[in-house]
Parts: structure tokens; C-alpha cells; sequence
């Protein structure tokens, strides 16, 4: 009789709470490691976009620091003057990219006109990339164009995984 007291007061592990153990950290491994992943796509994308924005940001830079952009005269002439108050008023560029090739004008239609390939000059971290850029006097599609100002825009194409992602950014050039 004293056997069968003593096996009552003691407590054992059975194999059924171990697997319902080894079952619930199981689950809470797979929960915590899907969520791992998708964090790491989110941050992948997030690169993604701030490379691309980046990107747009230089090209942006470099049509407002174009100094023969608002010139309508002479050799250099790259915009057609005040009497172009919408359309193409952009029609030359006699400006090279940092890879030494002519840039084109600043009238790209998005959706018409086939995108220019990206300059990566060597050492540039920036992945392949082609980009569409236009400038129109401001306001021109209200109406009322101030060809004191433009209304730039810059869109830029980078393809990640097999499609083509597309950024735009916008922006106003005041003529100095």
C-alpha cells in the first residue's frame, strides 16, 4: 500500500504534454520566421524605392542646374522662348551625362516616347535603370503658362524580379 501512495503524490511529464510542447514552440518558430521574411521583402522594396527616388532626385538636379536651360538664342539654345506657352519648348540639349553622352531634350512624353538608357558611371552603386524627363512651362495645361517657371518631371524605370517598376517624381524651375 505504501507503493501506490507515493506514485499518486509524484507528478511525471507524459509524452502527450511534451509533443503539445514541442507542437506550440513549433508554431510560435514558423509564426516569428514568416514574419522575418516578410519584413525582409518590405526592407528590399524600401531599397528599392529610395535607390529609385534617389535616382530621379539627380536627374531632377541636373535639368535645374542646367545653365542653358531657360536659353532660347544662339547655339545653346535649348528652350524656344517665351512665345512657347505649351508643347515642346524644350527641343535641344547640348548637355552631356556624366558617361559623356549628349542628353536628350527635355519634351519626353510618358508612354510615347521610348525611355533613355540611365549613365552608371564606374563605381556607381545604382542598378540598371532608364528614365523619360520633361519640362512645360508652368500652368501651361490650365491655360494660363508661366514661362517664368517650369513644371519638371523625371520618370524612372528599374526592373526588379522580371517587371518594370516606375517612379515620378515632380518638381517647379523658376527662371533666375
Amino acid at each position: 500500500m505504501t507503493v501506490q501512495i507515493q506514485r499518486k503524490h509524484q507528478r511525471g511529464l507524459s509524452l502527450l504534454e511534451t509533443f503539445l510542447a514541442i507542437i506550440v514552440l513549433t508554431l510560435s518558430f514558423l509564426g516569428w520566421a514568416s514574419g522575418m521574411i516578410t519584413a525582409t521583402q518590405a526592407q528590399n522594396k524600401a531599397q528599392e524605392h529610395t535607390l529609385a527616388i534617389a535616382i530621379a532626385d539627380r536627374l531632377m538636379e541636373r535639368m535645374r542646374r542646367d545653365p542653358f536651360f531657360w536659353t532660347d538664342t544662339g547655339a545653346q539654345a535649348e528652350w524656344s522662348g517665351a512665345s512657347c506657352t505649351s508643347g515642346d519648348c524644350w527641343t535641344s540639349n547640348v548637355n552631356v551625362d556624366p558617361c559623356g553622352n549628349a542628353e536628350p531634350p527635355y519634351n519626353d512624353v510618358f508612354g510615347t516616347t521610348a525611355p533613355h538608357d540611365g549613365c552608371r558611371p564606374a563605381g556607381n552603386a545604382d542598378p540598371p535603370f532608364q528614365y523619360l524627363w520633361r519640362a512645360d512651362p508652368h500652368a501651361a495645361w490650365q491655360g494660363a503658362a508661366d514661362t517664368n517657371a517650369a513644371d519638371i518631371s523625371v520618370w524612372v524605370f528599374i526592373t526588379v524580379d522580371g517587371r518594370k517598376e516606375t517612379y515620378h517624381v515632380v518638381g517647379l524651375m523658376r527662371k533666375l
